[in-house]
Formats: structure tokens, sequence, C-alpha cells
């Protein structure tokens, strides 16, 4: 049984010998070929890290740069809302003094000035502080007051609207025109109001016989019908949603400045400084 046996088992053993070496061959790539996936992957990660570390140095010059234009823009909007309320100020401080020296004549106060210039700047393409401006111009004339004062600035606005001039330059040109409502016709002609001769009898009528009123209520009518609604119509364009929006920001920065200039105290401390300086001439 041994003799017949051995023959069988010698071939058995070099069958199992021959498959070992061939798996362990197999083995063998195998391993190579993962160490050589496992270099691949490495380098493409190796690519990628240098890729960031050659980005990272303009990344950082971008980041600090950026950081530096943003505080820069910061103090130009700190300087902006510090002129802005100085300005608002130099405009209150004007028509409070015409207030005063004309004795409240037009029946109007300081918040009232305000109200309408709020009031205008929302539905016109006027701004808050042209209203003021206009107004410190309108109150100089003592026989425009009440409603009146009030619906001169808004008209002052549409012929500014239509093409006329400015709202100050008009305020100015209404309130002389006005003032004396005969020799007013010539100056309105100016303005591109021009009555006719019917209309100018009557005019001329009233002021002889004492009714001054009426015949500014006959130049408002006139007024009225040439270039009245003119300021909203603007509004509605896109010139005065432009407008309205730098009128928005403006009395935004005004807001800021005040706040800047109470938290601050920045009036003394601009004196302060000033004396400084001076002690040094």
């Amino acid at each position: 049984m041994a003799e017949s046996g051995g023959p069988v088992v010698g071939s058995v053993e070099v069958e199992v010998k021959a498959r070992l070496d061939r798996f362990e061959r197999d083995l063998e790539q195998v391993r190579r070929l993962s160490q050589n996936m496992q270099r691949d992957v490495q380098g493409g990660f190796d690519g990628i890290r240098g890729a960031i570390d050659r980005m990272s140095a303009p990344l950082m010059r971008f980041r600090m740069l950026w950081g530096a234009a943003t505080a820069a823009l910061g103090a130009l909007q700190v300087l902006n809302a510090v002129r802005a309320f100085a300005r608002l100020e130099q405009q209150q401080i004007a028509y409070n003094a015409v207030l005063r020296a004309t004795g409240f004549g037009a029946g109007r106060t300081a918040r009232d000035i305000e109200n309408l210039a709020d009031s205008l700047s929302r539905t016109t393409a006027a701004t808050q502080s042209e209203v003021r401006q206009a107004a410190t111009t309108l109150l100089t004339f003592r026989t425009i007051a009440g409603e009146t004062f009030d619906e001169v600035l808004r008209l002052s606005q549409d012929l500014a609207a239509a093409g006329f001039g400015s709202l100050a330059t008009n305020a100015r040109l209404l309130g002389r025109a006005l003032e004396d409502p005969a020799q007013g016709l010539t100056i309105l002609r100016r303005a591109g109001i021009v009555f006719s001769e019917a209309e100018q009898a009557v005019i001329k009528d009233m002021i002889e016989t004492g009714r001054r009123a009426e015949a500014v209520d006959v130049v408002l009518q006139k007024l009225r019908s040439s270039v009245g609604g003119a300021g909203a119509a603007q509004a509605g364009t896109l010139t005065g949603a432009f407008s309205q929006l730098v009128d928005a920001s403006g009395s935004l920065l005004e807001l800021w400045g005040r706040e800047l200039a109470g938290g601050f105290q920045l009036t003394g401390m601009y004196q302060r400084l000033t004396a400084s300086v001076l002690g040094y001439l």
C-alpha cells in the first residue's frame, strides 16, 4: 500500500507547493500595486497641499488688504457722519436765527421747518438740506406766513422739477413776487409763469383796493395750474428715487454724526485741539 500511494502523495505535495508559490507571487503583486496606489494618492495630496500653500500667501495678503480697506471705509464714514451732522447743525442755527430775528412772523417754529423738510423729501426729489436752506430764505419775507409759507415751499420745488431754477432760488423768487404781487408778475414771467392781460388787471385792481391777500391767492392759483404737482411726479422717476435714497442716506449719516458728537464730546475736543494748536503759534 505504501508503494502504491507514494507517487500520489508526492504529486499532491508538488501541486500544493506550486499553488502556494503562485499565491505568494499574486500576493506580492497586490502588495506592490497597493504601494503604487498609495504613492499616487500621497502624491496627489502633496500636490493639493502645495497648491494650497502657494495660494495661502496671496490669500493672506488679500485678507490684510481687505481689512485695511474696511477700516479705511469705516473711518471715512465716521468723517462723513460728523460732517453731515455739522452741516445740519449749521442749517438749524441759520433758520433759528431768522425765526428769532423776524419774531416768528411766518407762524412757524423750528419743529415745523424740520417737519416740512421731512415731508418734502419724502414726496419730492428735494433733500431735507435743500428744504432747510429754502425755508431759511423764505422766512426773510415777513408777509408770507402760515399755510401760504408751506405752499410756497412746495411750489418752489414744483418749479424746480419743471426745470426752472433750484428750490432755494425759486423760494427767493416767489417770496419777492408775493411780497409785491403787482411787480411780481414780471419776476414770474422770467420763470415761465405768464399772466394774461385780464389776470394782470384783476391783480392790479385787488392791490389798489387793499385786497392784497386775494391778489396773492390769484398768483398762487396760477402757479398751481402751471407747475403744481411737478415735484411729486418727479419723485416717481428714477431721478426722484435716487434723490430720495441719497437723502435717506444723508439723514442716517446725520443721526450717526449726532451720536458720535455727543458720545465723544467732539465739540469740546476740537476746541481743546484748536487751543493747543494756537498755543504753538
